[in-house]
């Protein structure tokens, strides 16, 4: 069970944590290089030890031919002694030659009558491998053990003039002295692989640390997710957006480019983008400047274009051009500033001024002078008597224009607008800007508008504002269609619209003020009986409701 429990976790663990593609790289390159060396050194040993074997084997044989043939060994196995010049001979030959331990010379009787140990010499040689050469054979080896060592021994008969067998000479090597040597060969050997070895880790390492800089420290695949997140976010903006790199070719051209460039177009779509890189990005290319804010016509698209060159490090890498529709910028400016509303408010002014002129201009020319100085008379009271009350409430010039406006546009659509009598606005609050202001309540006005425009009962729309020292409070209330409470969620969670495509960002603007001004947003709504919002900003909820009841 332990075993099974351990085999699991492992498991698990792998799943888990998987092998990074550099870590996967760094263990392939070390077993395919382990796995070469293994070869590679395998053979060197092999090929080294045999070549060793085979030079041994060649040289105790060939020495002990040459010495079968010396003079001076043919006449001491002729006398059957040793004298002080062979041994002489001998020792100093023997010393010389480091790699051949023993060097012995017998008689026909297997007497010694040479050995370096001077104690051995006179005495029986000793092993049977020497009957093959006193019986007459050619030159061999033999590994055997002798007096004192195994050894790998060479024999070769001494012969007389005749070529009779005067006895033989022994050259050997200890099997201890050819193991030493091949232990030396295995060690070189193995200092090689592990040196051969932490060479080919530290290149494995370099390589894949090379591979992980070009990758930005990213795994492939998560490299790949970040390259087609970033396609898709650059494909997902409304600004049309091409590249080029430092050889002038393009490397990019998002939906929103193509769009904008290729609509209404008869040319390619490929020949109109090389056209509009050669004209336009290929000498920011040449300058290394980037212009901004330039203003362009293009298919009948009034654009603004940004031309930005890619230096990093005095290195120039591209030119990136950034464009966008000129009459969608100048919505959204208005948009975001409140500007929309405050135009709309002086239309609506203008439009009524105007029929109210026609009104006028119609009683003068039938004749009804007097009664068109009465209507002059009575819509001026009227002006000015709604104007007063709203300048004694709001002190905020620009956000008094914009009611009066809606007020009128309200009457426009025949909708009933009021300002409560308890509303009080500052000229100046620390709390929202002015520009803020009129895109809360001109965009909440307007909204309720659109939601009262289409009923067939009671059309009213409420605004209620109020300012202190402790905060400011909006509320807007409409006898529009309503929402439900899965729409009024929908508001506090995306970006909510029951409009058409193209409208409804006011909701979304309201909400960015809100969250930037740490403000609350409550929203009441029955569907078919009407909405309520209302805005606080420093101030708890609770003051204001009683305030307001």
């Amino acid at each position: 069970m332990k075993k099974e429990h351990y085999i699991k976790e492992l498991l698990t663990y792998k799943i888990k944590h998987p092998l990074s593609i550099m870590n996967k790289i760094l263990i392939t390159h070390i077993s395919l290089i382990i796995f070469i060396l293994l070869i590679v050194s395998t053979y060197m040993i092999t090929n080294e030890l045999q070549t060793l074997d085979h030079n041994i084997k060649d040289k105790i044989l060939s020495l002990s031919n040459i010495l079968s043939k010396d003079t001076r060994i043919v006449n001491a196995l002729e006398e059957n002694k040793d004298s002080k010049s062979l041994n002489k001979y001998l020792d100093e030959l023997h010393s010389e030659n480091i790699d051949i331990d023993l060097i012995v010379v017998v008689n026909k009787e297997e007497k010694r009558i040479y050995h370096p140990d001077k104690e051995k010499i006179g005495k029986e040689f000793s092993g049977n491998d020497d009957q093959k050469i006193l019986a007459g054979s050619l030159p061999y080896v033999t590994d055997g053990k002798g007096s004192a060592h195994y050894q790998r021994r060479a024999f070769s008969s001494v012969r007389d003039k005749d070529g009779n067998v005067l006895g033989f000479v022994m050259v050997s090597a200890y099997l201890s002295t050819i193991n030493n040597l091949h232990q030396h060969i295995i060690l070189n050997c193995f200092i090689l692989f592990i040196v051969s070895l932490l060479g080919g880790i530290l290149f494995s390492y370099l390589v894949s640390q090379n591979i992980k800089n070009t990758l930005l420290g990213h795994e492939p695949d998560k490299f790949i997710k970040l390259y087609l997140q970033k396609e898709e976010v650059l494909e997902s903006l409304e600004e049309g957006i091409i590249a080029i790199d430092q050889t002038g070719k393009c490397i990019f051209v998002n939906k929103p480019a193509k769009k904008m460039l290729v609509n209404h177009s008869y040319q390619e779509e490929e020949q109109i983008i090389t056209n509009f890189i050669n004209r336009h990005l290929l000498p920011v290319l040449s300058s290394k400047k980037a212009e901004y804010n330039l203003m362009l016509n293009m298919n009948d698209i009034s654009i603004i274009m940004n031309k930005i060159p890619i230096i990093e490090n005095n290195q120039l890498f591209g030119v990136v051009t950034l464009f966008r529709d000129k009459t969608e910028v100048t919505q959204l400016a208005e948009e975001l500033t409140g500007v929309n509303h405050i135009m709309s408010a002086l239309r609506a002014n203008t439009h009524e001024h105007i029929n109210k002129l026609h009104v006028i201009l119609g009683l003068l020319q039938i004749g009804e002078t007097k009664m068109a100085m009465d209507y002059i008379s009575n819509e001026s009271a009227k002006v000015e008597d709604g104007y007063y009350k709203i300048i004694q409430k709001i002190k905020n010039t620009t956000i008094a224009a914009l009611i009066l406006g809606k007020i009128s546009r309200a009457n426009e659509l025949n909708i009933h607008m009021k300002i409560q009598k308890e509303s009080f606005l500052d000229a100046n609050t620390p709390y929202l800007s002015t520009n803020d202001l009129v895109t809360i309540i001109g965009n909440l006005i307007e909204n309720a508008m659109d939601a009262v425009k289409d009923c067939e009962d009671v059309k009213e729309i409420n605004l209620f504002l109020q300012s202190n020292e402790e905060g400011i409070t909006i509320v807007v209330d409409d006898t529009g269609i309503g929402m439900s409470k899965e729409q009024i969620e929908l508001i506090y969670t995306t970006n909510f619209t029951t409009k058409e495509k193209g409208h409804g960002i006011g909701l979304k603007l309201i909400k960015n003020i809100v969250e930037r001004c740490d403000g609350i947003i409550e929203i009441e709504s029955e569907p078919h009986i009407g909405t309520s919002f209302t805005i606080i900003f420093n101030r708890k909820p609770r003051t204001y409701m009683e305030e307001f009841q």
